[in-house]
């Protein structure tokens, strides 16, 4: 076993210092992350830095995170919400076991918190979906979008926001072909879709 893994250094998470690895964290990542992904890290670093100088500032360990997690349930967060914030310490305590300043990952012994299913929708059947389509008049321009729109995200599955970042330049005529680069979730490259 590795000597050095083994003596951690522990004690630098302590005190005010957590706020400083956590930057150091985010710094790091800054660009492997997209934009939108790093500004989400960091609003959530930002929320559980502030529950932890409510706390006094205790040691980073399971028990602090249990805290959290409590602490967000009382003040009526959803599971999605919780999930968000869990997974960022769970990157961020990651980073300080590699870092060699936690001996393991506090935060994985927290289980995620279930998403219920009265937020997820049933697919359209193909029926709804020609329906849908076929309820588009074509006479203006922006109903051509719609219509565009509406039958990119049925048949290739690409989130709204996806789609919502797209501009007209991301479209591209080959041939018969139509290429239409979107910004998918996570990414820093636009990735591109077959039309």
């Amino acid at each position: 076993m590795d000597e050095q893994k083994v003596s951690y250094k522990s004690s630098q998470l302590a005190g005010a210092d957590l706020s400083t690895f956590i930057s150091t964290w985010l710094s790091d990542n800054e660009l492997h992350f997209a934009q939108s992904i790093h500004r989400t890290y960091k609003q959530a670093a930002s929320q559980f830095l502030s529950c932890w100088n409510r706390f006094k500032k205790p040691t980073l360990n399971s028990l602090l995170i249990k805290q959290y997690v409590r602490d967000l349930r009382w003040r009526h967060c959803s599971a999605a919400y919780i999930q968000r914030q869990l997974s960022v310490l769970r990157s961020f305590c990651a980073w300080a076991v590699d870092q060699n300043l936690l001996p393991s990952n506090p935060s994985t012994k927290i289980p995620l918190p279930t998403i219920s299913n009265e937020y997820r929708r049933e697919a359209l059947t193909q029926g709804k979906a020609e329906q849908l389509l076929g309820s588009i008049s074509l006479k203006k321009p922006s109903n051509v979008r719609d219509l565009l729109l509406i039958s990119l995200t049925l048949q290739t599955g690409a989130r709204l926001i996806e789609l919502h970042r797209s501009n007209t330049d991301d479209y591209v005529r080959k041939g018969k072909v139509g290429i239409l680069y979107i910004h998918g979730k996570g990414r820093e490259t636009k990735d591109s879709w077959c039309w």
